[in-house]
């Protein structure tokens, strides 16, 4: 049974992976702060939420519902900001198997930034 900061590092490192083998330039963090610092410079960010959500299905087993964000700092034009996060979604799709995709603006503390709220679920 691995611990939550262990999926949590693995679901980072996943995703990671998964755009450097598209030579995709995305930051992927747990960490507001380099979201946010990544966004402002115009990039694009894929933001996980250090927990999940957690239904625990049977006495030893437990299903994680985790929610992260796929973000772009393209600025206000929404065509390159879809055509951005497009490309984000298919990614984190491959990647995490999304159950859930909503349109979502987040603010972080570097400004207000046009996404997705994405969910997704793991299991132990």
């Amino acid at each position: 049974m691995s611990t939550l900061t262990e999926q949590l590092s693995t679901i980072v490192t996943e995703l990671e992976t998964a755009t450097r083998g598209r030579g995709l330039d995305v930051t992927v963090t747990a960490d507001p702060h380099d979201a946010g610092a990544a966004l402002a410079a115009g990039a694009r960010a894929i933001l996980v939420t250090a927990g999940p959500s957690i239904e625990f299905t049977t006495i030893t087993q437990r299903e994680y519902t985790w929610t992260a964000w796929a973000l772009t700092g393209s600025g206000r034009d929404p065509v390159p900001a879809l055509e951005a996060l497009e490309k984000l979604l298919e990614l984190a799709d491959e990647t995490l198997w999304i159950t859930t995709a909503r349109p979502y603006t987040l603010e972080l503390n570097s400004g207000l930034f046009p996404g997705y709220e994405i969910e997704f679920t793991t299991h132990e």
